[in-house]
């Protein structure tokens, strides 16, 4: 197992690699190109020393000299392929994204924002380090356990992650203190009358910036449901109190702040309660193991063979001889224990599950191979695959992974067996194609099966995936991915008919700041949507407009100077859009260095991008 397949991977969203110009065709497809994470460069530690001196200067000098350590020991690497902003892995070590220790700006606030930013992820990471398994610095009252329940299962089996509500619940109050710090920064009274003046602006900006990633991180714990308020009734999503207080026309924006902190530090203290969150989550946890198991322990010695048969009895684990140097947690055997997994995780859009879920643990550290036999009733077809949870993650979800397996027919049984090295969840999956025209193994198959399973695309029709899709059809896709509430008011556009099933639609996307319309009074009904045109919708969507519209020429040049046909290929009026693009990665280019802003997009393409924002919203919010 690779180091990837043991980390813990979070939200996200961004790979800046000039390197790796991505794209939405098949032939490029290449999103996760698997780079591996390397030692900061210079220039990037500096970046993040500089991190450390903003969280010194917020008053956090035990964090700040936890970075410097990690900087010391070199436990902290840049990986240029990562979506997730931050990530730690069993280890206790951390890994940032590329884009967060790029050079800084030179614009004050916006160096503040990125310090902070910054400063704001290592502390999130710093969380989950201390509560790494095998990195030797667990924190108190966390147990090995709850790593794995939340790296590899909780998220999609219905029950609450504590692990990342203690690093959002922690995230989100320092912003909360560092806004009440920066309020309180006194200007210098020697500042001429215009200097105080725009000294005032500045921090009115960092303050305003710091609160709105208070709500923003809130409500992506709420969007994930980390806290679960489904399965536990008496849990409110902290982004609804924080809202609650916010809401408050009684108090200062000094009380709601202290408000608010003073609400993240009574949730944090009674995380580790008897009966709290984390004994809660943990029960959870154990009740979906069920109670039917098979254990086996044993001395550890290389090369002895372990057989242990399925709590089913339908399928065998076989560990042929153990690996030498294998590190075990805190016992002398090395011990093995099967569950049937009670409540399993979804499959993968375009996939069904036709076997029990099987649950295999052990006390290894390290990477132990075997070998996986599963029997099925004979389902007449070679599709079939032994499929292993979260032994990978991406920034969709903790997926499936479908092992290499070799299936033998016997009387009217399929015995499908498969090898891995992963203490995870395993089952048999075989595919259900939803369209005719769409073969299981188009690049765009899974993007189209999660808009399909979210209702934004009507399975019951032909795809047509090469067909050029129209402003309104985009526009409706657009609003029924984001949930948006439909209304019929009016129009200024002349073109589009009440009448028009679109209408409503368009209306709904108007009424919500999402599109303009061609000119003032024409939507460009009928007209084939081009990739720029598109991009902008979905900034748009995302809440960047203005972050877009912002964005200085020396940074427009930068990100898009890599792209040959800019002058030629792209509109100018779209760069800012395609520069905050390819911040947030819903694009970013071909293979050849172009991004062909004035194409026209097929059916597919199109899907693909309405997927990219539904999953940047997801796990970023808007």
């Amino acid at each position: 197992m690779n180091k990837r397949t043991k980390r813990f991977v979070k939200i996200g969203a961004l790979i800046l690699s000039l390197a790796m110009l991505c794209t939405i065709l098949p032939s490029s497809n290449i999103i996760a190109a698997n780079k591996p994470s390397v030692a900061p460069t210079t220039a990037q530690e500096n970046v993040m020393k500089e991190a450390a001196d903003f969280l010194e200067a917020m008053g956090m000098k035990d964090m700040a000299d936890n970075v410097r350590k990690w900087l010391t020991d070199k436990k902290i690497e840049v990986d240029p392929d990562m979506r997730a902003f931050g990530e730690a892995d069993r280890k206790g070590r951390i890994y940032i994204r590329e884009n967060l220790v790029s050079p800084l700006p030179s614009d004050e606030v916006a160096k503040f924002k990125r310090l902070a930013e910054l400063a704001a992820i290592l502390l999130h990471e710093k969380t989950h380090a201390h509560q790494a398994p095998d990195g030797g610095v667990l924190s108190d009252n966390v147990q090995a356990g709850d790593w794995v329940a939340t790296a590899d299962v909780m998220r999609e089996c219905l029950g609450p992650e504590a692990t990342e509500v203690e690093a959002y619940y922690k995230q989100i109050k320092a912003y909360l203190e560092w806004a009440k710090k920066v309020k309180a920064e006194e200007i210098p009274e020697s500042l001429s009358t215009e200097d105080k003046a725009a000294a005032q602006t500045k921090k009115d900006s960092k303050v305003e910036w710091l609160l709105q990633q208070v709500t923003r991180w809130a409500l992506i714990l709420k969007t994930h449901n980390f806290e679960k308020a489904n399965k536990f009734e008496d849990v409110t999503p902290v982004a609804d109190k924080l809202k609650e207080i916010e809401d408050n026309t009684e108090l200062t924006e000094d009380q709601k702040i202290d408000q608010k902190i003073a609400l993240l530090n009574d949730l944090i203290s009674k995380l580790f309660d008897e009966n709290g969150f984390y004994d809660r989550a943990r029960d959870i946890y154990a009740e979906k193991k069920g109670e039917t198991k098979t254990t086996a322990i044993t001395p550890v010695a290389p090369g002895i063979v372990i057989t242990l048969e399925m709590p089913t009895g339908l399928g065998l684990l076989t560990f042929d001889g153990l690996p030498e140097g294998i590190v075990l947690d805190e016992a002398e055997e090395f011990i093995i224990e099967i569950y049937d997994f009670l409540i399993p995780p979804e499959p993968d859009p375009g996939y069904s599950i036709i076997s029990p879920v099987y649950l295999v643990e052990w006390n290894a550290l390290s990477p132990v191979p075997f070998e996986l036999s599963l029997t099925v009733e004979n389902m007449g077809r070679d599709d079939l695959k032994i499929a292993a949870f979260a032994m990978t993650k991406t920034s969709v979800e903790a997926a499936w992974t479908f092992l290499d397996t070799t299936t033998i027919m016997e009387g009217g049984m399929s015995i499908l067996s498969a090898t891995s090295d992963t203490a995870t969840m395993y089952a048999v999956v075989i595919p259900t194609p939803t369209f005719n025209d769409l073969p299981g193994d188009h690049w765009a198959y899974d993007s189209t099966e999660r808009l399909v399973d979210k209702g934004v695309v009507d399975p019951e029709e032909l795809l047509l995936p090469s067909m050029h899709v129209t402003r309104e059809l985009f526009v409706m896709y657009l609003v029924k991915s984001l949930g948006l509430e439909l209304t019929n008011a009016s129009l200024p556009f002349t073109d589009i008919d009440p009448s028009s099933p679109y209408f409503e639609y368009i209306s709904t996307a108007y009424h919500n700041n999402l599109t303009m319309g061609v000119d003032s009074d024409r939507f460009g009904m009928g007209e084939i949507i081009s990739r720029e045109q598109s991009i902008t919708f979905l900034i748009r969507a995302i809440g960047m407009e203005d972050e877009a519209l912002e964005l200085s020429e020396n940074e427009i040049q930068f990100y898009l100077s890599v792209f040959v046909d800019l002058l030629t290929g792209n509109s100018s009026w779209a760069y800012p859009y395609l520069t905050q693009a390819v911040l947030t990665e819903i694009v970013e280019g071909y293979p050849d260095s172009t991004m062909r802003g004035k194409n026209l997009l097929n059916h597919v393409e199109v899907i693909t991008l309405i997927d990219r924002i539904m999953i940047h919203i997801a796990y970023n919010g808007k």
